[in-house]
């Protein structure tokens, strides 16, 4: 490989010491000096400059990652050929399978609406309509210029006489606060039991769909009736990889809404993949990659997967927070618990989504980070696997609920605790909501009555009334070696999601005075500026004088996942960068539970 012009041998030696020291002038000169030699190279065996080009690019990414393995700097050049061939060789062998979105798989067939279809696209313009009308009056000036004028951001602005920045946080905040209002509509669309509602696919039978997914196992009987068939599974947003009319792997996505505070982030939630025997772990990489590309397309903020694997690593996810899991001996809880038929009126229900339910359970997570607004599933994600016992209050209405299983025998490797080395008979709990003493006297009646000594909260939030009420009683909290990852699709998107949170926070602080904090992962860069009060997102300038750069692990920083301080010793950090940081996210103790992904 030959050097750039102007660029020498000895010189480049001399940069790539500077590079492995760290200067982020060295890293960008030497970036500079041998990226045209390396795209040239991969042209010569990929014979297409834009596949080259990406090739070329994760060489030299690699290179600089892994600057610290090179012992020799003036071998850095052979070095950097070597790794371009071998990206290539991952191009090559990724081209040999068909990449499609799930719902492509279904026949297209006859878009044209039923009458009874056509009574729901009134009903549903109607609703809409509705809905914009009841936003505030900023709001609705932007919606109606924007959507419904065709103008653009520049000239709803001036139209307005506003800037940009104000109408895009205007649109932003307009456009979560119809997705909170409609939601009783998308759960109507959410219970199509197969693809998502697009024009080629949602008259479309899911069999379709199935039969393809037959050699996987991911399409069997638990998964089609659980997690699948009525649920917010994304068939546009997952891929799937084919090589023939072989499925090579799988990659399936949930469109969740996370909770950050009391703001909801959209949130690709990774809970489905397959990789075939054979299939090269390049191309399960390479299938996430464009996974997450298609779920920033669609307008997601966030991903989030339950566990890591080494795929979705590759892809940048993280470690968000450990799997938790909370224990209590049976005979630590009250012996004389609620009457199941009289005192609290309750009957025994199958787990399932019903209003009545999300609800309680959406009011008493509110502000719990982690947590998502119900549902994900319409039916229980484990079909037959738990059972449901719910109490009225005076007035009839459901005030409380749990949703539990008896296990026989179980064992947990990856948990740093006693299950580890297993259980017998244990009552677990796997989701509830109400009164949290009720709830306890619930669980250990219903402990007692099946013989179990210990009971066992699957992922419970450690902020929710429950763990604080648990708190004063013994007990005991297991940390699992599994994490969920995490990923920040779009900064832009997660921020203006979460603003008016960060918002409340910096006025619930001592800064009274403007700010301009810039926050940049990997390559994604954002300014935060305003009073208290008045906050807003936008494009950074370059001239803030406090700000915060670093890799995807800030994805952490914006859920609280990990302490601040010990975060932000890893990272870069310029002016007060760590004390605001402190101020707009901080720690939240993050849990997710197990029907929300």
């Amino acid at each position: 490989m030959k050097m750039d012009q102007g660029s020498s041998a000895r010189v480049l030696s001399q940069v790539v010491v500077r590079a492995q020291r760290g200067e982020e002038a060295a890293i960008t000169e030497l970036v500079a000096a041998c990226r045209g030699a390396a795209i040239r190279q991969a042209i010569g065996i990929l014979r297409d400059r834009s596949l080259a080009e990406e090739a070329a690019q994760d060489a030299l990414v690699l290179a600089v990652d892994s600057l610290s393995d090179l012992q020799a700097p003036e071998a850095f050049v052979t070095w950097l050929r070597t790794i371009v061939v071998r990206q290539c060789d991952r191009v090559t062998r990724r081209r040999r399978v068909h990449v499609v979105p799930l719902s492509d798989l279904v026949e297209p067939t006859d878009t044209e609406p039923s009458p009874d279809e056509l009574v729901i696209i009134a009903e549903q313009a109607l609703t809409v309509q509705a809905a914009v009308g009841q936003l505030p009056d900023g709001q609705r000036s932007a919606v109606a210029a924007y959507y419904l004028e065709s103008r653009t951001q520049a000239e709803t602005a001036e139209l307005l006489g506003t800037s940009v920045s104000t109408i895009n946080n205007r649109l932003h905040a307009a456009r979560n606060t119809l997705r909170r209002k409609l939601s009783s509509m998308n759960n109507r669309q959410v219970t199509t039991p197969g693809p998502a509602t697009t024009a080629a696919s949602s008259e479309a039978d899911p069999e379709q769909i199935y039969a393809a997914l037959d050699t996987t196992g991911v399409a069997g009987p638990h998964w089609r009736q659980g997690r699948l068939a009525r649920s917010r599974f994304d068939w546009d947003t997952s891929r799937l990889a084919a090589d023939g009319t072989d499925v090579a792997a799988l990659v399936g996505v949930y469109d969740l809404s996370m909770r950050i505070g009391h703001s909801t982030v959209r949130t690709a939630g990774f809970n489905l993949d397959y990789q075939a025997d054979g299939t090269p772990d390049d191309t399960m990489e390479q299938l996430i990659a464009e996974t997450v590309s298609a779920a920033r397309q669609a307008g997601y903020g966030l991903g989030v997967s339950v566990g890591l694997s080494d795929g979705l690593r590759a892809a940048g996810f993280v470690p968000a927070w450990p799997h938790l899991m909370w224990f209590m001996p049976t005979d630590a809880l009250p012996v004389n618990g609620p009457n199941r038929g009289a005192e609290l009126d309750s009957t025994e229900f199958e787990p399932a989504h019903r209003d009545d339910l999300a609800a309680l359970y959406d009011r008493e997570h509110a502000g719990l980070t982690g947590t998502t607004l119900r549902p994900t599933y319409l039916v229980n994600k484990e079909p037959d696997g738990f059972r449901g016992l719910l109490w009225h209050d005076d007035t009839g209405a459901v005030s409380g609920y749990v949703s539990y299983a008896v296990i026989e025998s179980w064992t947990n490797r990856t948990m740093l605790g006693p299950s580890n080395r297993g259980y017998d008979r244990l009552l677990w709990h796997d989701e509830s909501a109400g009164d949290p003493d009720t709830r306890l006297a619930a669980l250990a009646e219903l402990a007692r009555e099946h013989g179990c000594h210990e009971i066992a909260l699957d992922r419970l939030h450690p902020r929710s009334p429950l763990a604080d009420r648990i708190r004063d009683l013994p007990h005991r909290v297991e940390h699992g070696y599994r994490h969920y990852g995490i990923n920040v699709i779009s900064l832009d998107t997660t921020l203006r999601s979460i603003i008016d949170v960060l918002d409340t926070r910096l006025q619930s602080s001592p800064i009274n005075g403007h700010i301009e904090f810039r926050l940049t992962i990997d390559t994604q860069s954002v300014t935060i500026h305003g009073r208290p009060g008045d906050l807003k997102v936008d494009t950074p300038t370059g001239r803030e004088q406090h700000a915060i750069t670093g890799d995807q692990r800030l994805a952490q920083l914006l859920v609280g996942g990990t302490p601040t301080d010990r975060l932000l010793n890893e990272i870069d950090v310029v002016g007060d960068g760590r004390t605001l940081a402190g101020v707009l996210l901080p720690t939240q103790d993050p849990q997710m539970d197990n029907q929300s992904l």
